[in-house]
């Protein structure tokens, strides 16, 4: 009798697994994740390269994939797994990408027009869907909160100068509406249509960067667009007319008359030599931006602009007393000759 509960007790778990894996699609995701919740668990492809293949099982329920049976992606992965079709990791993200568009081909399509698209297609390393979201714990991003590490595994050097810029500073200070990646390198702010600086109709193109940055600078954008080089950037006349990433930088944008400013005399007479030749400091330092004259910047142009506005209407007005009593003066004579 001992014998055969000896037998069962080491029988039972082995009926249990065998009906868990023959269990309806209901329990697709349970049959795979009995071995690909164990830690540790890799796929070594034929080049050597590792991918990790341990599932956390929280994270999946949770993701927007949850629902989603395992067979829907890993298909062509029955159960034992055949040799992977993939040499190296580059085959198998782009063929993860492939199988991420059976479904999301809306994004797909974008995502093929961007630059890190187009990079792909050209045989380049670039950014794929693995990238930025995690298959097994695809949630909705926050560009806001994610942009820092996603972007930042490939441009490093590009985030380190953003977290220091004015921008980067206020998304660390918790505001939502700063500018981010997205913002000046997507028409739409979308992720998958990013397109490069160099790239002709690129929000953040020479041409094109005066109208990204007034979506949330208007102001500065109007008293731009009044001066001699707004002027000539909206005409068109050279297309090399100095725009705001010129003054202020691209990703370490700073405030003109912050602290950290980048606007130095020495800075802005190297940028103005570009098109003045024999630029000095002197030439640099008359020079008042874009931004309107106030007693704290430019306080010469400010003063002296007030007292030409008030000589002005004085003279005007002084003009105007004179007239009408020159007026009164003939009306009244012409009054007094009447009665006479």
């Amino acid at each position: 009798m001992s014998r055969w509960l000896y037998r069962a007790a080491w029988g039972l778990p082995l009926v249990l697994l065998f009906l868990l894996l023959i269990s309806e699609p209901a329990g697709a995701q349970e049959r795979c994740l009995v071995c690909h919740q164990l830690r540790g668990l890799v796929l070594t492809l034929p080049s050597g390269e590792k991918v990790p293949a341990t599932v956390d099982r929280t994270a999946y329920q949770a993701s927007a994939h949850g629902e989603v049976p395992c067979v829907d992606c890993h298909g062509d992965k029955p159960s034992p797994h055949p040799k992977t079709p993939y040499n190296n990791l580059g085959e198998y993200r782009v063929g993860l990408a492939q199988t991420c568009g059976d479904c999301h081909q809306e994004a797909e399509g974008a995502w093929e027009q961007s630059v890190h698209g187009k990079a792909v297609a050209g045989g380049q390393t670039a950014a794929l869907c693995s990238d930025c979201h995690q298959p097994h714990g695809t949630v909705e991003p926050s560009l806001v909160a994610l942009f820092t590490p996603t972007c930042g595994s490939c441009h490093q050097v590009v985030i380190d100068s953003y977290l220091k810029s004015v921008h980067g500073q206020a998304v660390a200070q918790g505001k939502t509406d700063a500018a981010t990646c997205v913002d000046c390198h997507s028409r739409d702010q979308k992720a998958h249509t990013l397109q490069a600086g160099g790239e002709a109709g690129s929000p953040s193109s020479q041409k094109e960067i005066p109208l990204t940055c007034g979506r949330c600078h208007p102001k500065p954008l109007a008293s731009y667009e009044s001066t001699f080089h707004g002027r000539d950037w909206r005409l068109g006349v050279r297309g090399e007319e100095p725009t705001c990433i010129d003054c202020h930088g691209s990703f370490g944008i700073q405030p003109a008359h912050g602290p950290e400013t980048s606007m130095t005399v020495d800075r802005l007479s190297s940028i103005c030599g570009r098109c003045h030749q024999g630029t000095t400091v002197s030439f640099a330092q008359g020079w008042p931006g874009h931004e309107e004259p106030s007693p704290n910047h430019f306080p010469l142009a400010y003063y002296t602009e007030r007292f030409l506005i008030y000589l002005t209407a004085g003279a005007m007005a002084f003009g105007i007393l004179h007239v009408e009593l020159d007026l009164l003066r003939w009306w009244v004579n012409r009054r007094r000759g009447r009665t006479k």
